[in-house]
């Protein structure tokens, strides 16, 4: 009805009034008084106020809402103590990382304490308490204990004000759930010493070819000496003692090529019993005194494939560290067992055993927990190595007081590679007077060689360098097989073959070495009429080489 009216009203109204007993018309502006609406001016003012009102909390609700979630993905949850009131708070993120849910316990400094981990208590309380007395806010991380066990790592920081008086009113922090850091860091850690572990490895394989190579050469140089002056029936007794040792040195070279990885093992099927058997012999002859062995060996043992010098080696190492942690006499028990696909080597002792933190370092080279002098803390790393590179396993189980048992797994050899091959002896070796040229730098190899050949009715030609075997068959000298050192200075062996296989294609090479590696397997199977023989050999290993090389 108003509206109706409104429209017929002008902007301005005139009112008929009374001012000191005279008529007066008084002008009053429409607008100023009414909306066009027909609402009133105070109530479009109030709307607006509330309707900025609204928008406000609507932005602080969001804000809010915001700022939860930021807690939420980032981990960090808020609290707050009323000094004047004791009063705590804390968000609903406090309660998640607290694995609560929010309201089931009452928010106080006690509550938060008892979720502290017990080893951590004293030092959360006295920052806080250092914080209050210095003014200065604080930052720690710390643990917290799960009812499961679990264990998280907090970081914690705290403000606290004071008033003028310079007591305190309110204390505000937050907790950050930096579990997940903490363990990436840790594994950060443990790959950065992986990697570091590595390189020692790396660096120790270069050291170890570079010694293993001169020494094999100095073993190949007194076994072919002690086996030309075996012959001799007067010297009989000597030179199988010199022999022997020889080839107890080669077994050691072995082990440590094995744990440089530069060495190709003689892979052939063996007994895991047999390499037991030995061992304790040789362990009863030398290092066994209070120390009771007991072997129980599976009758019907399945075979395995591997270098019975390499895992002999490995044994040995095993039981050493056995007997050594049992100074005061005990029993070591060798162990073997068929267990689904693979066979089972275990070497247990009643000793003192290991704690968890020297089982960490257990495999680290050169850490040892015996005495200087006494142990070069190589021993389990070269066993880890050479079961490794027989594509077995390792496990070690142990405790302070309980002794120490070791498991190795090898795989289980086909039943077609069971049968052993025969071992040909020197005289079965005949095949005729061969001119056989020989190429090595080590002049110990270049005295020892020839006599050897000429043991086994062949005639040698001895050079000391890739050079000068090129310039004898470039003149029109033709061996019936050449004998190369892989590991000779300038032109290696590696060189030479393909230069002469140039002048000669067909001639038959036999590649000698102290350390074998992956070149030498490929210049194997690259090439026909080539093959391989480890220092240091014996004369009947020598023999069985040339015979086939001269066959084939």
């Amino acid at each position: 009805m108003f509206s109706m009216f409104q429209d017929h009203l002008p902007s301005d109204l005139w009112i008929l009034g009374a001012l000191v007993g005279s008529p007066l018309l008084v002008r009053l502006p429409w607008h100023r008084f009414w909306g066009p609406d027909g609402t009133s001016r105070q109530a479009e003012k109030r709307l607006e106020a509330d309707e900025s009102l609204r928008s406000r909390e609507t932005e602080l609700h969001r804000q809010r809402e915001n700022l939860l979630e930021a807690q939420n993905l980032s981990h960090i949850g808020s609290w707050e103590i009323d000094h004047q009131t004791g009063h705590v708070t804390w968000s609903d993120e406090v309660s998640r990382i607290f694995e609560v849910e929010p309201g089931q316990i009452d928010a106080s400094y006690e509550a938060f304490l008892n979720a502290i981990h017990p080893e951590d208590r004293e030092a959360v309380n006295r920052a806080f308490a250092g914080s209050l007395a210095s003014r200065e806010p604080y930052r720690i991380i710390h643990r917290l204990a799960m009812p499961d066990g679990r264990i998280k790592h907090i970081q914690g920081s705290c403000r606290t004000y004071f008033d003028e008086a310079g007591t305190p009113t309110r204390s505000m922090g937050v907790f950050q759930d930096i579990t997940e850091l903490v363990e990436s860091e840790t594994e950060r850690r443990s790959l950065a010493n992986q990697l570091v572990l590595a390189q020692k490895m790396e660096n120790l394989g270069v050291l170890a070819g570079g010694v293993a190579h001169d020494l094999n050469n100095v073993l190949a140089a007194i076994l072919a000496i002690a086996q030309v002056q075996q012959q001799d029936s007067a010297g009989l007794g000597g030179m199988a003692m010199v022999i022997q040792a020889c080839e107890r040195g080669g077994k050691l070279v072995k082990g440590l090529l094995a744990f440089s990885r530069q060495d190709v093992p003689e892979v052939r099927s063996l007994s895991l019993n047999d390499i037991v058997r030995d061992q304790a012999a040789l362990l009863e002859r030398t290092t066994l005194q209070k120390v009771t062995l007991v072997l129980d060996l599976e009758r019907d043992l399945r075979h395995i494939r591997g270098d019975a010098a390499a895992l002999s080696h490995c044994l040995m190492n095993l039981c050493v560290n056995a007997v050594d942690a049992m100074p005061g006499g005990g029993t070591l028990n060798l162990r073997t067992r068929n267990d689904k696909k693979q066979v089972l080597l275990i070497v247990d002792d009643n000793g003192s055993g290991m704690s968890e933190e020297v089982l960490a370092k257990a495999y680290d080279p050169f850490f040892t927990t015996k005495p200087k002098g006494q142990g070069t803390g190589l021993g389990l790393s070269i066993v880890r190595q050479t079961v490794s590179a027989h594509g077995g396993t390792m496990k070690i189980e142990t405790a302070i007081g309980q002794g120490t048992r070791v498991i190795l797994g090898f795989p289980r050899a086909c039943m077609e590679s069971l049968a052993e091959p025969a071992v040909e002896s020197a005289e079965d070796n005949s095949t005729g007077n061969l001119r056989v040229m020989v190429v090595d730098d080590d002049e110990l190899i270049l005295m020892t060689m020839p006599p050897l050949l000429r043991s086994l009715g062949h005639e040698p030609t001895a050079v000391s360098s890739g050079q000068e075997a090129l310039a004898l068959l470039e003149s029109g000298y033709r061996p019936d097989i050449l004998v190369l050192d892989m590991n000779l200075p300038g032109l290696g062996g590696k060189e030479i073959l393909p230069l002469v296989r140039c002048i000669t294609p067909d001639l038959p090479i036999l590649l000698v070495t102290g350390g074998a590696d992956e070149s030498v397997q490929q210049l194997l199977a690259e090439n026909r009429k080539v093959s391989l023989l480890s220092k240091p050999f014996k004369m009947a290993q020598l023999g069985t080489a040339l015979k086939a090389l001269a066959q084939n």
